[in-house]
């Protein structure tokens, strides 16, 4: 029996063209398929290989080559088509998928909605002949990738015969407190007395139940949940309301409370915690509903293939954080509304900017029948709530500057520690107070003495220096030097984030590609 080809996809591209766009097909290729079962020039071919007999053989091996056509596809060099050139390669992996029989040729469109007319290529018939009888995949966009891909990977190349790797052994899953305690790694005396367990003990094991987030993912919310403060909310009739007892009292009721709601709130106003502090009410209390907490920068198609979707409850965070969103919002939210218009509720957060103004904020889904949105407005916490967290943190004595500078900084800083996100920092702000440059704690009143970026800043350097921590105690169990990981990790930060704010300037985009992450720091250095 002869051996089985390890090549089995060819990503033909040009880097004028596609090169990025290339980059993040074939990550996302290799996870599907593995990592043999793919090649790309710069992502296969190693120092010291023969560069042209590589390539030939992979393109020997392939069962298909994706043909990825950009906006650049038909580039000139000194007046003339580059794919006229007898030797430019993107024609040559092009004329050899086309004439052997053992392998198809796929167009890929990037970013463009029509293949290159193909009288432009009269001096190149094999590549006209392309253009002319080869029907393209369909366009592919940077921020809706995967989504673009999925019948690619998932229909198109197994019927050509390429299939995916089997999916890890996970099992994503709705939960409640009865799936919690079958699927922990409990005794039997745990399970017997379940409710006597810690409150943290059972939301870690409430998320891993969920088979969706990863262990570092799951300490993030348990720490979050340790410290977690009461939010408040707005109803539509303007009245202030506990978010987690009352969402939780709406949506478990079994009859007449709505099917979709909506929370919004500005940046840092605990949207990401109140979602994940209600998925844990419902999956260690006795509730009506199995639920399920999952976030948008995640692939949710798994989620909206769940069995039993009436008895379950759907928690989703951060529809404004989808790539797709920020290009097509009415468009992203149809698409989500008719995925899990058959679940019992489903609350969707999203940031309060995201929208233009009340009045254009999502009002009804794009469902039949369709369904109103229930809104809930998240309030930031109130200065009661602050000063009692800040007692907590330093103890009132007669004595103890910490807490009165704590109080200071908090009434100086224009609100800023009304957010949920920020205050729990009010230790680091005390600790690097001396950085503040327009701020007296002795001063009364309450304008403005501590900026933004002062904040941020403090807020950022500390992120730095657990991660420095992190990479140092990870080093050392290998025998190895994390230094130099702190400084590393600043000066990439600030790479990409000039990257952003000029790609937003010019492009009016929000998002970065992953592969970016490979050479940006570089290039912008």
């Amino acid at each position: 029996m002869a051996q089985e080809k390890p090549t089995k996809i060819f990503i033909s591209y040009r880097r004028e063209d596609t090169r990025l766009e290339a980059d993040n097909i074939f990550l996302r290729l290799q996870k599907a398929f593995g990592a043999e079962a793919v090649f790309k020039d710069d992502g296969v071919i190693n120092p010291g290989d023969q560069w042209e007999d590589k390539i030939l053989n992979h393109l020997e091996n392939a069962v298909v080559v994706l043909a990825l056509i950009g906006n650049n596809f038909l580039c000139k060099r000194d007046g003339r088509l580059r794919l006229e050139e007898e030797g430019d390669w993107v024609r040559r992996e092009l004329e050899y998928g086309l004439q052997s029989e053992g392998i198809t040729v796929i167009p890929l469109l990037v970013d463009r909605e029509q293949l290159p007319a193909a009288e432009a290529l009269e001096n190149a018939p094999v590549i006209q002949k392309l253009l002319m009888e080869r029907q393209a995949y369909g366009t592919i966009r940077a921020e809706s990738m995967e989504r673009d891909l999925y019948k690619l990977i998932h229909k198109d190349l197994p019927a050509l015969g390429v299939l995916p790797l089997k999916p890890a052994d996970t099992n994503l899953r709705a939960v409640n407190r009865k799936v919690v305690k079958e699927t922990a790694a409990l005794n039997f005396w745990q399970r017997l007395f379940f409710s006597f367990l810690s409150k943290a003990k059972k939301q870690g094991l409430a998320f891993e139940a969920l088979q969706l987030f990863d262990n570092n993912e799951i300490s993030h919310f348990c720490d979050t949940l340790s410290g977690y403060l009461t939010l408040y909310y707005k109803d539509s009739n303007g009245r202030l309301l506990d978010f987690s007892r009352s969402f939780y009292s709406i949506l478990n009721q079994k009859r007449g409370s709505g099917r979709f709601y909506l929370l919004l709130g500005e940046t840092g106003s605990g949207k990401s915690t109140a979602l994940a502090h209600l998925f844990t009410l419902f999956t260690v209390g006795r509730s009506n509903y199995k639920a399920v907490f999952a976030q948008f920068h995640k692939d949710l198609r798994p989620i909206y293939d769940l069995e039993d979707k009436e008895n379950t409850i759907l928690l989703l965070d951060g529809i404004d954080e989808a790539g797709e969103a920020l290009r097509n919002p009415k468009g992203f939210f149809s698409t989500v509304e008719n995925a899990a218009k058959d679940f019992a509720k489903v609350v969707i957060s999203c940031r309060t900017q995201f929208f233009e103004n009340q009045a254009a904020e999502r009002k009804e889904t794009d469902t039949e029948p369709r369904n109103f949105y229930n809104k809930a407005y998240l309030e930031f916490l109130s200065p009661d709530t602050v000063k009692a967290y800040v007692s907590k943190a330093f103890p009132i004595t007669r004595e103890n500057k910490k807490y009165r500078l704590a109080l200071s900084i908090a009434d100086h800083s224009g609100g800023h520690f009304t957010r949920p996100l920020l205050l729990p920092y009010i230790n680091e702000m005390v600790e690097h107070s001396g950085r503040f440059l327009f701020f007296d704690g002795n001063r009364s009143g309450r304008e403005v003495a501590i900026t933004s970026y002062e904040i941020y800043d403090v807020v950022i350097h500390n992120w730095i220096a657990r991660e420095k921590s992190r990479i140092k105690r990870e080093q050392a169990k290998k025998n190895a030097s994390g230094e130099g990981y702190g400084q590393a990790l600043w000066e990439t930060s600030l790479s990409i984030a000039q990257f952003l704010y000029g790609k937003e300037q010019k492009e009016g985009a929000q998002y970065i590609l992953f592969v970016d992450l490979k050479w940006l720091p570089q290039r912008l250095n």
